[in-house]
């Protein structure tokens, strides 16, 4: 039997290939905002859990986890190339990290999300594919830039 974490990172990679070919990524939305939950794995410098903004592969993934407290919310696409380079960033920006393909209960991959355009970097390698990005030359540009900030991280621990 496949253990939860085994489960977690298999449901992760279906969402990097998913959201490769597709070049569609969903997440869950209502007036006030995006779905959203706490790390159960990371704490900010005061102890907190760090935010988590959850993304899916598919529509219907998504829908299915707009239950309970996001009973309100309603799935919406996102393009691959606005969420490497906006949301992605804007994540990095704000210290918040991605959830990748969350179950209904609220349990998924929490991935920095600078590491997550790496892998999408690589996931899209791997099926010879490119987007075009609006404010970079391409992706390889951008995931250079990125790869300069996770080297400088790493080097500070």
């Amino acid at each position: 039997m496949i253990d939860e974490y085994e489960e977690i990172q298999q449901r992760h990679k279906t969402f990097i290939t998913c959201i490769c070919e597709t070049e569609t990524v969903w997440a869950l939305e209502k007036e006030e905002g995006f779905a959203t939950s706490t790390s159960l794995n990371y704490e900010d410098d005061d102890d907190e859990p760090v935010e988590v903004l959850c993304f899916w592969s598919d529509k219907d993934l998504a829908a299915s986890c707009a239950k309970d407290d996001w009973q309100d919310y309603s799935p919406v696409a996102i393009s691959l190339g606005d969420f490497i380079e906006n949301w992605c960033i804007g994540m990095a920006n704000d210290l918040i990290l991605a959830g990748t393909n969350f179950d209904q209960d609220l349990i998924g991959h929490e991935i920095d999300s600078l590491e997550l355009i790496v892998e999408l970097d690589g996931g899209l390698k791997k099926i010879g594919k490119e987007i075009v990005l609006e404010n970079h030359k391409s992706l390889n540009d951008l995931v250079a830039e990125v790869s300069k900030i996770l080297n400088n991280q790493d080097n500070r621990s």
